[in-house]
């Protein structure tokens, strides 16, 4: 199955009995990009935290505003 995705996209990826949550982080050279069955998937540097994201879309206080 083909699936197309932007930066900032999220998709799962299901083996071995498990599915492993991947986020789209950076595109090249294309604004998006396809996910395909042989797709290879870079992992560079530390895994993002879920909880740490989740609190970017919460109202919060802005330094200097």
């Amino acid at each position: 199955m083909l699936t197309a995705h932007l930066q900032g996209d999220t998709f799962l990826v299901r083996a071995a009995m498990r599915s492993v949550e991947f986020k789209v982080v950076e595109t090249d050279p294309d604004e998006y990009c396809i996910v395909a069955p042989d797709t290879e998937i870079f992992c560079e540097g530390e895994p993002i935290v879920r909880e740490d994201e989740d609190k970017l879309d919460d109202v919060g206080y802005v330094p200097g505003s």
